[in-house]
């Protein structure tokens, strides 16, 4: 192994455990997975203050101080928590290997090999969109370390695999 092999090799960082095999690593993987779990812990706890605040607040007798006003608030926040949570276990679920691109989704895992990927489309805040023409993958950049490296590896895929899309990222 020469130098040059080897110090592109450190510099590549492991995606999940999982997918350590024999596979070539992907960039830096979602980060701070700890820190999203706390942080929607602690907006439900938020919620439900709001919640029993906005419930328990009014003049006694009042149609507020019912407890299916609360009931009703905690149903629509605990439904947008779980629409936040679908959003984050499909992107902490995203794997990129040499092979190809697979997200977990609310159906199974999908995948998408590289030598298919039709178009690659840039959105906001840094997601990035892989589709092969009738599947598509969402990725959001802001959940790696370094945006720039995770288009750059994208790119060197796509380029290897004489994909259609080579150009795009």
């Amino acid at each position: 192994m020469n130098r040059s092999a080897g110090a592109a090799a450190a510099r590549r960082l492991p995606l999940h455990p999982a997918t350590r095999e024999e596979r070539e690593p992907a960039p830096a993987p979602p980060r701070a997975t700890a820190l999203l779990l706390i942080s929607n812990a602690t907006i439900a706890l938020f919620m439900t203050w709001v919640a029993w605040r906005l419930t328990y607040s009014g003049p006694v007798g009042s149609a507020v101080q019912s407890p299916w006003t609360m009931l009703a608030i905690l149903a629509f926040w605990l439904g947008t928590l779980a629409l936040i949570a679908a959003y984050l276990w499909t992107q902490l679920g995203t794997e990129l290997d040499a092979d190809g691109i697979s997200q977990r989704t609310l159906r199974g895992r999908m995948a998408i090999p590289w030598a298919r990927v039709a178009s690659v489309d840039h959105g906001p805040y840094g997601m990035l969109f892989i589709s092969d023409g009738r599947r598509q993958v969402a990725i959001s950049a802001l959940a790696y370390s370094n945006a720039d490296e995770l288009y750059a590896w994208i790119a060197e895929r796509l380029n290897e695999a004489g994909s259609p899309a080579a150009g795009m990222v």
